[in-house]
């Protein structure tokens, strides 16, 4: 069974006037975990896709994905393939994916992100290549 769009609530469909481009990064929201893969759905257009256990993560995946992301759950996620013939959706998230444009995440074992927009954030109170923050002292 593959999610197409976000229309569970049995009547009106999402709207999918966003395009889905591949090699874009996305956010996205977990809709199903299976034995084979995550089920998202993208902002913007509705659309759903498939993060293949594969892709889930670097490291092999030998639990559940349950274990690993949350139905619900805020995901950043690499459109991987767009088939236009069959409207499927093939994402990743595995953090090796957004290393290449800078967006890993540091210590993200399993690919997921929280909120944000595919973009690598800069924390204001780090200091670059140091993973403490700086304590402020007021005079």
């Amino acid at each position: 069974m593959t999610l197409r769009s976000d229309g569970q609530d049995g009547g009106t469909k999402a709207s999918n006037d966003a395009p889905v481009e591949e090699g874009t990064v996305q956010m996205g929201t977990v809709r199903r975990a299976q034995t084979y893969g995550v089920f998202v759905t993208l902002d913007g257009s509705g659309r759903s896709g498939l993060c293949h256990i594969s892709q889930f993560a670097d490291a092999r995946i030998d639990d559940s994905l349950e274990a690993h992301v949350r139905v619900g759950e805020r995901v950043r996620v690499k459109v991987l393939t767009v088939d236009a013939a069959t409207g499927r959706i093939s994402l990743g998230m595995k953090s090796s994916l957004f290393e290449d444009e800078g967006e890993a995440l540091d210590g993200d074992s399993n690919g997921s992100a929280g909120a944000g927009t595919g973009k690598k954030n800069k924390d204001p109170l780090m200091v670059d290549g140091d993973d403490e923050p700086v304590t402020l002292l007021r005079p």
